[in-house]
């Protein structure tokens, strides 16, 4: 079995310096372009199911991919597991507005997985609800995730089935799950 992971495209809320977390913000135009030019990658391999978290901006990613195989509506399954780590107080915020929190930093630097953020939640809470989504997967063999911050839900996946160390999920400087 094969599993293609992609990103949503940039939405309204991926403005530079910003956290985005659960935030209600559809596509830009240059996401919908990310998202066909996705779905043009992908439109080879499928028909297949297509899986995304019930967040407009995965949604709207999702279904121009489900799109180019032609079925009718588009067969695209939302599910509120597989969202981003949610931020609490912290959604919408700056990114230095997370820094300056001197204590939460602390913390976690101090335990990255089982800190839970104000009013959100933990990147250990991330994972399991995430893991229960994708369960139904069997047992996935995964390379260490190239990427870099705001694709939590994907590095808390891959890092539990690739068994990546937990200390480098945070970086005060780089955020969750920060390359080494």
């Amino acid at each position: 079995m094969k599993l293609y992971l992609v990103r949503h495209g940039a939405s309204t809320g991926n403005t530079p310096g910003n956290l985005l977390g659960h935030g209600p913000h559809p596509l830009t135009p240059l996401g919908v372009a990310q998202a066909e030019a996705a779905a043009a990658r992908l439109s080879a391999l499928g028909p297949m199911p297509v899986y995304c978290s019930d967040l407009v901006r995965a949604h709207q990613t999702a279904e121009r991919i489900a799109a180019v195989w032609g079925v009718q509506p588009p067969a695209v399954h939302d599910d509120e597991r597989l969202r981003e780590l949610h931020l609490g107080e912290y959604e919408g915020r700056s990114w230095a507005d997370f820094l300056a929190d001197a204590e939460l930093n602390a913390a976690m630097t101090a335990e990255p997985f089982h800190t839970v953020l104000p009013d959100g939640e933990s990147v250990a809470q991330m994972q399991t609800r995430v893991l229960a989504a994708t369960s139904w997967l069997g047992t996935v063999t995964a390379a260490r995730p190239r990427s870099a911050k705001k694709r939590a839900p994907f590095r808390a996946a891959l890092s539990c089935a690739a068994s990546r160390r937990r200390r480098h999920a945070w970086s005060p400087t780089r955020g969750l799950f920060a390359p080494s």
